[in-house]
Parts: structure tokens; C-alpha cells; sequence
């Protein structure tokens, strides 16, 4: 597999004004693919990556509400969104808060992602 173009769609959700990093993490160890950011941030993810599998564990509790596909985490300084992806993978974007983040341009952006990795 060639993961260059996923570094690149990674990079490129890293580089939305108002990110401070992403992260594409295999969704059962936690382990990165791709990452691109501050350091702080690269940890945060992988940390984040364990909420969502905390979330997974409790299926029953949420099964109502269909398969899990997005957590956003809001903090008082920083907001951590953590998407399911193809692959099994979770990518995870570490932003500033209070909100600065065109999430319509970020959203195409994951978007592209997702068509690498469906074509990986």
C-alpha cells in the first residue's frame, strides 16, 4: 500500500486554519498511520483514540442511535473530533476552541481522505 497520498490527505486536514494537528490511528491499537501537527496534539489523539473504543465497548447502551461515526470533545481551550473512517481507522483533529475552523472545508477534506483509503 502506498501511503503517501494518506499522509498527504492528512496533512491537508492539519492545514485547515484553526487545526492544530490530525492524526489517523488504527481504530483497535490505537497505533498511527499518519500524523501531522504539534507534538501536544499528536498525544492528544492517540489518548482520544481510547474514547472512542470506550464508547464501542458500551454498543449496547448506544445502540439505538446506529453505528458510532463522530465524537466531537469540546474543552475549554481545544476541541478534539474524532471521525470513523475506512480501514478500520479513526482520524482524529486536535483545533483551538473557541471555534476557528471552517468545518464545511474541513469536512470535504475528510471527505478526500476517505476516497484514498478506499482506494488503498
Amino acid at each position: 500500500m502506498n501511503r503517501a497520498p494518506i499522509e498527504r490527505e492528512v496533512g491537508t486536514v492539519a492545514a485547515v486554519p484553526g487545526v492544530r494537528g490530525a492524526a489517523l490511528l488504527d481504530l483497535e491499537g490505537g497505533l498511527p498511520w499518519a500524523t501531522s501537527g504539534d507534538a501536544a496534539s499528536l498525544l492528544m489523539a492517540e489518548a482520544a483514540s481510547d474514547h472512542w473504543r470506550l464508547t464501542l465497548r458500551h454498543g449496547r447502551t448506544f445502540g439505538e442511535l446506529g453505528t458510532l461515526r463522530t465524537q466531537v470533545l469540546i474543552h475549554a481551550d481545544g476541541r478534539l473530533t474524532l471521525v470513523a473512517c475506512p480501514l478500520n481507522l479513526l482520524l482524529v483533529t486536535v483545533s483551538a476552541e473557541p471555534d476557528a475552523v471552517d468545518w464545511r472545508h474541513w469536512k470535504s477534506c475528510v471527505g478526500r481522505l476517505h476516497a484514498v483509503l478506499r482506494a488503498a
